[in-house]
Parts: structure tokens; C-alpha cells; sequence
């Protein structure tokens, strides 16, 4: 959810901040389905922050990036130690692509 993204009006720079909740809704090791039921999501929302890039415009588009932090997995069964073993850590990247701006018509 984004409530607002706001614009440095002198650079043109966009920072946003959005939380969202992870869901695993297949597993498998080794080539083997495991369960992981319905519920097998992040303990605690993702917060996940980017910034513009260089040569980003508001108007033309361009890159944002930034990395994020995937909190432990509850409610996954039998497989959450695994995953929690596995998954959860800092230092993850994103990278989103804008496109260039439409006039809504």
C-alpha cells in the first residue's frame, strides 16, 4: 500500500515506501510438492523502499531501486523451520521500471 509518492520538485527525485506481505504458496525440495497450507506468509509486513535512479523523470519514466529486509515466514505447517532456515535475511534487491507517463482519457 502507498499512501503518497512524494517529488523533490528541484531534482525530480521520487522515494516511496510501500509494505506488503509475502506468500509462499508452493514449495518444493528436491523436485518434491511440500505443503505449506494457505497461510504461509511473512510474520510481519515487508517494508520495501526505493529510491530514483539517475536520469529517472517523473513524466518520461526510468528505474527505481532500493533492498529490503524479508522478516520469518509463519503459519507455513511442518515447513516453516525450513523456510525460516532459508528465506529470511537482509540485503534483497528491487529494481521497478517506469514507463513513460499517459494522459488519462
Amino acid at each position: 500500500e502507498v499512501s503518497t509518492v512524494p517529488v523533490d520538485t528541484s531534482t525530480g527525485a521520487v522515494t516511496t515506501t510501500s509494505n506488503i506481505t509475502m506468500r509462499i504458496v508452493s514449495l518444493s525440495v528436491a523436485g518434491i510438492s511440500q505443503p505449506v497450507g494457505n497461510s504461509c506468509e511473512t510474520s510481519t509486513p515487508v517494508s520495501v523502499t526505493v529510491n530514483s535512479e539517475a536520469g529517472f523523470s517523473i513524466v518520461k519514466g526510468g528505474n527505481l531501486s532500493g533492498t529490503y529486509t524479508i522478516p520469518s515466514f509463519a503459519n507455513c505447517g511442518l515447513e516453516t523451520l525450513l523456510i525460516n532456515l532459508t528465506l529470511p535475511g537482509s540485503g534483497n534487491t528491487i529494481t521497478l521500471t517506469l514507463g513513460k507517463a499517459k494522459l488519462a482519457g
